[in-house]
């Protein structure tokens, strides 16, 4: 795989997003090697946990060939990216997410899907996706962090910070440093391996409210309004002076 991998070491499944240069963020191939790697990862861990290759976690959409894209092809991405973030949501066994520098539009919506949500103190998050008319993810972070707050960081687009994320619920724990971070999946991962794995998949299936359908149905009919592609280069182009991540050069927190 190009962009993604997954590495396991007993009962955890590390997946790790490999576009640094870019952010890691989300092309498509990318995002159908992810949904490989942890198809792979739940059939033989307890605990599996995502990452990002360099100072970032993922920064979005990768906008970088949005000239040859349609609106159908911009379609398509979002879907499996719902299918991705949806099977980490749904996932029958525990899930983990590192964040850290920037967790922007799908980026952060995959690190809100998980169940334990680490970040570093460099770690931003931000949710852009209203801006271009489409809905990913948003009943997730209504349910994590309530709906006032939830409306209130969308409709503001407001950037929030590793500090603000775990007073909202947004993050469960915040960690000084990668070793840190490791230090907490191995305690995560010994708590994993207690019950059988059956046990917990069927525990996890009934307490978790499957909202796969809903999710789907309002992303679809967000992204599917005519000028998809339109409405996201016009915000491409509004966000061009905007000073650049410092993995590589992107700007554009899709």
């Amino acid at each position: 795989m190009d962009f993604a991998r997954v590495e396991h070491h007993g009962a955890v499944a590390t997946i790790t997003l490999n576009k640094p240069e870019r952010g890691n963020a989300l092309c498509l191939q990318m995002v159908e090697e992810l949904i490989s790697c942890l198809a792979q990862a739940q059939s033989t861990s307890r605990l599996v946990v995502f990452r990002g290759e360099g100072r970032n976690f993922c920064a979005g959409l990768d906008l970088s060939a949005l000239d040859g894209e349609t609106d159908a092809t911009l379609l398509l991405r979002f879907v499996r990216i719902e299918t991705l973030r949806n099977s980490i949501e749904t996932s029958p066994v525990e899930t983990l997410c590192v964040g850290q520098g920037a967790a922007y539009g799908a980026g952060a919506d995959l690190f809100a899907a998980c169940d334990h949500r680490l970040c570093l103190a460099d770690t931003r998050f931000a949710f852009p996706g209203v801006a271009f008319g489409i809905v990913l993810g948003t009943s997730r972070l209504a349910s994590l962090v309530g709906a006032p707050a939830a409306q209130s960081i969308l409709l503001a687009r407001r950037t929030v910070g590793a500090d603000q994320a775990m007073s909202i619920g947004l993050a469960t724990d915040h960690v000084e440093s990668q070793n840190a971070a490791m230090d907490r999946v191995a305690e995560l991962a010994a708590n994993a391996g207690r019950l059988p794995a059956d046990a917990v998949a069927r525990l996890r299936q009934v307490i978790r409210q499957d909202r796969s359908d809903a999710d789907l149905a309002a992303l679809t009919r967000s992204a599917s309004a005519p000028g998809l592609r339109d409405r996201i280069q016009a915000y491409s182009a509004t966000l061009k002076s905007a000073a650049p991540l410092s993995a590589g050069g992107v700007s554009v927190p899709g």
